[in-house]
């Protein structure tokens, strides 16, 4: 599990880490460890979502890939931070991420029924007072959202993008995504405007059935980094390919479901080298 702290003083930043690094030796466990600790909020956002160049030179903004996190935050940042303070970061980092464990250790009251309004889901709150033991709380944070990210089954998630919203999915129900047939697709001008505009430019086939998509495969490669390309018609999803067996100049591929198709063996190749990326990246 990787911790963020954030916090608007840089005292506050070194006490808060101090404690975790205390935290890590006496559990003695090799698999927590502080990822970035900070005054500057948006050194933390950074973490969570990316610039992307798309068509025609055109920038979006997008989700990095998903980690175990626990972002240890601060609500108030001064008066000339004011226009991003830790609720407002919150509330920024769920656009991306939905999972990540945030707990507000802050130095000001924090009114609970603003938190759930802004939909930030924290795992707690400690207001620092001087009787507060501070050591003590973020020991059970840091113990509670261990065991919370390592038991869940939706820590891979891959965010679906269709029209006007993100549809959060969980990895292993994913099997492949398919472009839809150019005939399938609405070319034609007489048809009304949203009805070209909910276009299905893609399927979705998940092990509770299939989703039709109103993105083209390509917005979804480059949102997600567990969905790799097969040649121009499969985006699959690597976790649930079985096998895969060369047929002459093609490929035969099983998934996990049962379901087959054929690429070219040149396409899968392209696969192959993508998975070993992820492999030597670390994602997978």
């Amino acid at each position: 599990m990787n911790v963020i702290i954030c916090t608007g003083k840089a005292k506050m930043v070194k006490h808060i880490e101090d404690i975790v690094n205390k935290y890590i030796s006496s559990e003695e466990t090799s698999d927590v460890r502080i990822e970035l600790a900070t005054t500057n909020q948006y050194e933390v956002l950074d973490l969570f979502m990316e610039r992307k160049i798309v068509a025609k030179g055109k920038e979006k903004l997008v989700s990095r890939p998903l980690k175990k996190r626990l972002l240890l935050l601060d609500v108030n940042f001064g008066d000339d931070v004011s226009h991003l303070n830790g609720l407002e970061l919150a509330k920024e980092i769920r656009k991306y991420d939905c999972f990540t464990r945030i707990a507000f250790v802050t130095s000001i009251p924090l009114d609970m029924n603003v938190v759930v309004a802004a939909k930030i889901e924290p795992l707690g709150y400690v207001y620092q007072m001087a009787t507060v033991d501070l050591e003590k709380v973020i020991f059970d944070f840091l113990k509670t959202a261990y065991e919370r990210v390592n038991t869940s089954s939706v820590i891979r998630c891959v965010g679906l993008r269709t029209e006007g919203e993100i549809q959060y999915i969980n990895l292993s129900d994913i099997f492949y995504l398919k472009a839809n047939k150019r005939e399938d697709q609405i070319e034609d001008e007489s048809k009304e405007e949203d009805e070209k505009k909910n276009a299905c430019l893609a399927i979705l086939y998940t092990s509770n059935g299939e989703k039709r998509l109103t993105k083209g495969l390509k917005v979804y490669e480059e949102e997600n980094i567990y969905l790799l390309r097969i040649g121009r018609t499969y985006l699959v999803n690597p976790f649930n390919v079985k096998k895969a067996r060369r047929i002459q100049k093609n490929v035969k591929v099983t998934m996990n479901n049962g379901e087959e198709f054929i690429v070219s063996l040149n396409a899968y190749q392209k696969y192959e080298k993508a998975v070993d990326e992820l492999y030597k990246s670390g994602w997978i």
